[in-house]
């Protein structure tokens, strides 16, 4: 307890409330009073010892305490008095709650620590609802709350089952990392060669929680449009399989949401791909201008250019697979098997880049027009590359007259037939 001296004076509106109530009401007229006071209390008023303090009868008491209560006092003073002994009232009253909620909080903590500690010793590898951060791991509780651990723990083996769980959460960042740089192989198996010609595959497609994924058969492509639209051509079930010849263009997509629930974003995604007869093979690109481009290419040019991208991302992976076995001993073994199925891949496809340079076998009259078609114009072509100082219009050139040629083949092979 401490003594305050406190002068006091009366508001107009406080001035009118305390006529009413019949207490002193001259509002020119100052009052000094000493009263013992709590040093809680003293904060409530804001203010000190030998402080003062303007009193207004009107709105100035605390909600709790009824106005009648107080202007019914004997005069100003003691309703200053009464007030201060119920606010001093009032602060012991919450002291008691605060220490009766930081007992129940303190409490609570308790539980929910060793309910905490009970679920990761079942299972260090718990993800859901724990996360570790600078050595600390905070575990939260549905309906509950959550605690935080830390490697400094007071108890021994709390402490060393954080940093068990943090340093095996470090090791799988390291290696989720590392798995960014070095891919896997993608499925990709040989297409099947059918009796009536063709090669036998499946659609691959997206796994899209909130568009289904579309497959398309690209017959031909309208650059002014985009996203799928731009893409003409017959619809394929995504899963199903399809016997398509060599060379043709198949284009799968769906939507992907980059965003979060309340706020998405859309993010549109498409995988262009080649039928090979080493498998459905993604072309370099995805856009409507790289699939017009392949358009354009004879069936040739489009297997040789999926194989040499194949054959290009193979070589990529083996290096990164050397460079992480080094760099990361922990992941050794994976590297070396990631790496022994990239050379695989890369081994497989260029075998199949070296069956295009091999002469197709000649049986029939129209088998020994189109080799020669094939072979004068792959022979004028190297001589009149721009890269070889020719020209583009001499290229479009040759390319006419071989298309020209083949459908004169065509239309003569249809007559005989």
């Amino acid at each position: 307890m401490t003594t305050a001296t406190i002068t006091y004076n009366l508001s107009a509106a406080g001035q009118k409330a305390a006529i009413l109530a019949g207490l002193p009401a001259n509002r020119n007229q100052m009052a000094t009073i000493e009263v013992e006071v709590p040093a809680d209390a003293l904060d409530l008023f804001n203010i000190s010892a030998g402080g003062a303090l303007s009193y207004d009868f009107a709105a100035g008491w605390d909600s709790d305490m009824e106005q009648d209560e107080v202007l019914t006092s004997a005069n100003a003073v003691q309703a200053i008095r009464a007030h201060i002994a119920f606010k001093a009232e009032k602060v012991e009253r919450r002291r008691i709650e605060d220490e009766q909620r930081k007992e129940q909080r303190r409490l609570e903590s308790a539980d929910l620590r060793a309910q905490a500690i009970e679920m990761l010793q079942a299972d260090p590898n718990q993800s859901y609802g724990v996360t570790v951060d600078s050595g600390t791991i905070t575990v939260v509780l549905p309906l509950r709350g959550h605690a935080v651990l830390g490697s400094d723990d007071s108890d021994p083996q709390v402490a060393a089952l954080v940093q068990q769980i943090v340093a095996a959460r470090e090791v799988a960042a390291r290696k989720a990392e590392n798995e960014k740089l070095l891919p896997s192989v993608p499925a990709c198996e040989a297409c099947a060669l059918q009796p009536g010609g063709g090669y036998k595959f499946d659609v691959p497609g997206y796994s899209s929680k909130w568009e289904a994924p579309w497959a398309k058969h690209v017959a031909s492509v309208d650059v002014a449009q985009a996203n799928g639209t731009a893409f003409n051509g017959s619809w394929m079930d995504v899963g199903k399989s399809y016997v398509q010849p060599a060379g043709e263009l198949i284009v799968t997509g769906a939507k992907r949401n980059t965003g979060s629930r309340k706020r998405p974003s859309w993010d549109k995604i498409r995988t262009l791909y080649v039928v090979t007869p080493a498998g459905l093979l993604r072309a370099d690109g995805n856009d409507a201008p790289t699939a017009a481009a392949f358009l354009a290419q004879t069936v040739e040019e489009r297997l040789r250019a999926v194989y040499v991208t194949r054959i290009d991302l193979a070589t990529k992976c083996v290096q990164a697979a050397t460079a992480l076995i080094s760099e990361h001993p922990e992941i050794a073994a994976e590297g070396h098997d990631r790496g022994a199925l990239w050379i695989a891949e890369g081994e497989r496809i260029t075998a199949a880049l070296a069956d295009l340079d091999r002469p197709a076998p000649i049986g029939t009259l129209e088998e020994a027009a189109e080799a020669i078609i094939s072979a004068g114009f792959k022979a004028l072509a190297l001589a009149n590359h721009p890269d070889k100082g020719g020209s583009a219009a001499t290229m479009a050139l040759l390319t006419d007259a071989r298309n020209s040629l083949r459908q004169i083949l065509q239309a003569a092979t249809a007559v005989q037939s």
